[in-house]
């Protein structure tokens, strides 16, 4: 398929943890980058139910421009009535912005199967099936997690292209009867950053000793590692610093751990950085980037695409990461980084083989950068979207 500035419409239909201006999230990326390539872009996204935020919005852009903006607030109730409400707003808002486009991207397969109708009908002439993630236990309730296989199935067969992050996700579908002969082609779509809008320091202008951990506060991300490194790096190296941004429910446990540590000092908790440019420049000011994953079977991580390690490198830092991420052995290849098992152990000594010698630590920084560039949303998407048929 190919864009027209001046013809081509898109409609982006998802569901969203954080909704941001300026490209947080995976659709606000895409949405950021083709707003300037189409000549309308349309973007429904409503909250997933067990984020704070209760409002689903209607976004419109014309010639690169917001024209309108409108929010609905979704009823509260169990999840599955919520997810029912966010269909409903769906067409309330197609209502709104019309019916008809060239190109619809859904999100998820509830998404997908709340927009098919109208490509079925004729009032939009291709769908992309876009699965983020795809985990064999989605639910813990077996009815429940055997609809969620069968809407994913139903969504893989009837997109004209399925777009996945990992190649991963392609495979663990075989398990469940979805196989090239039964479905729409598939494309491997992974997270992508426009590369060249983040401002990168060179080492000689960044605190080697302040590193860096940004994401969610959850089981298996690592975070807490990183804590219980902290006293045996401080006698390495009295001046670390430990950058601590974001937020979630492991919060307060986690800053309970930093005080029986009596690490504080050492520790800085930015909180939630809501502008992602205003992201973006903190971590270039930062040394290595820390991805330390908890190796848990069947775990979102292993079959996502970890776009923080992504966001670490185009910031122009180096990651530590253990080989749960798809990117684990790419980093490792190229030296943009240090793979490691899952202990204190190695992520300390991970860290001071990075601190210990700037020329080292240099010419992981360079290779972080370099590899940084695979990762260019305009590449990845201008070569995505030319495989849909037109």
């Amino acid at each position: 398929m190919k864009l027209n500035k001046a013809k081509t419409t898109i409609l982006l239909v998802t569901h969203y943890m954080i909704l941001t201006e300026d490209g947080e999230d995976t659709d606000q990326r895409i949405r950021s980058y083709l707003k300037d390539k189409v000549k309308r872009i349309v973007h429904i996204t409503n909250p997933f139910p067990y984020i704070p935020d209760r409002d689903s919005h209607l976004i419109i852009y014309e010639n690169g421009k917001k024209i309108q903006q409108f929010k609905v607030s979704v009823v509260k109730g169990p999840h599955w009535i919520q997810y029912l409400h966010h269909v409903l707003l769906i067409y309330y808002f197609l209502m709104k912005s019309g019916f008809s486009y060239d190109l619809c991207i859904a999100m998820e397969n509830l998404s997908f199967m709340a927009i098919y109708p109208l490509r079925f009908l004729g009032f939009i002439k291709r769908v992309v099936y876009y699965s983020l993630d795809f985990v064999p236990t989605r639910f813990s309730n077996p009815l429940l997690n055997r609809f969620y296989h069968l809407i994913d199935r139903i969504a893989c067969k009837l997109s004209d292209r399925n777009w996945v992050m990992v190649r991963k996700q392609m495979a663990a579908r075989l398990k469940y009867g979805i196989t090239a002969n039964n479905s729409a082609p598939f494309s491997v779509v992974p997270n992508g950053y426009d590369i060249k809008k983040i401002n990168v320091r060179l080492t000689d202008k960044i605190d080697l000793y302040n590193i860096v951990y940004a994401g969610g506060f959850r089981e298996g991300t690592g975070v807490n590692l990183v804590i219980k490194t902290m006293p045996l790096l401080i006698k390495k190296f009295p001046n670390i610093r430990l950058t601590i941004i974001g937020t979630g429910q492991e919060e307060a446990k986690l800053k309970r751990l930093i005080s029986d540590l009596k690490i504080g000092k050492h520790v800085n908790f930015l909180g939630y950085i809501a502008s992602f440019w205003d992201l973006t420049d903190i971590l270039a000011t930062k040394s290595i980037g820390l991805a330390p994953y908890k190796p848990i079977p069947g775990s979102f991580s292993y079959f996502a695409d970890p776009s923080k390690i992504k966001l670490y490198m185009a910031s122009g830092l180096p990651v530590i990461t253990t080989n749960v991420t798809t990117l684990s052995k790419v980093i490792s290849k190229t030296k943009s980084g240090i793979v490691i098992d899952y202990s204190e152990e190695s992520l300390y000594n991970a860290l001071a083989a990075m601190l210990n010698n700037k020329t080292e630590y240099k010419l992981y920084k360079d290779a972080a950068i370099k590899l940084a560039n695979r990762f260019d949303i305009g590449h990845i998407l201008d070569f995505a979207i030319r495989k849909v048929p037109n």
